[in-house]
């Protein structure tokens, strides 16, 4: 198994992964906040796996109701509907915190959770996600492209 780390705004997403060879692999990803202590916290996050066509949003251009809801109130569940919607063979689910929660698996600095999903290399190549910064009422993290962060090759090989 290996590794990919993503780091981001005070945090990291963890990724681990098998090599192709099955239909499905484990990928578990980890969130960890790294912000210093009294600093931001994070909302669960939402995972999505997908071919790399779906496009959660674009900077600068008016936001779905989905990537809103989640901006605005932390709540990936529609932001997660939609990727359903677009991508209906993808993977998604939403990763809380589990050590250094505060509230519904709010990501503390400090904070950390993790969740395995399973997933097709052929189908599932790319890593969408996104959670919204606490305390806020609309600032929010998440890739602005689809095929930001490839998990899997052309030929099913891990990549990390």
């Amino acid at each position: 198994m290996r590794m990919r780390e993503i780091w981001m705004f005070g945090g990291a997403v963890a990724i681990a992964g098998a090599a192709a060879g099955a239909q499905t692999v484990p990928i578990e990803v980890t969130i960890r906040n790294l912000s210093p202590n009294n600093a931001t916290g994070l909302t669960p996050f939402a995972a999505a796996f997908h071919d790399g066509t779906w496009d959660a949003f674009d900077a600068g251009a008016a936001a779905s109701p989905g990537v809103q809801l989640l901006a605005e109130l932390g709540d990936p569940s529609l932001y997660l509907a939609e990727f359903m919607a677009d991508q209906p063979q993808g993977v998604s689910g939403t990763i809380v915190a589990t050590d250094g929660a505060f509230g519904p698996g709010i990501f503390l600095p400090g904070g950390e959770g993790s969740f395995v999903f399973d997933v097709d290399p052929a189908m599932h190549r790319y890593f969408s996600f996104g959670s919204m910064v606490v305390p806020s009422n609309d600032r929010f993290l998440g890739n602005d492209s689809g095929t930001a962060i490839e998990l899997f090759d052309a030929n099913g090989d891990f990549v990390g």
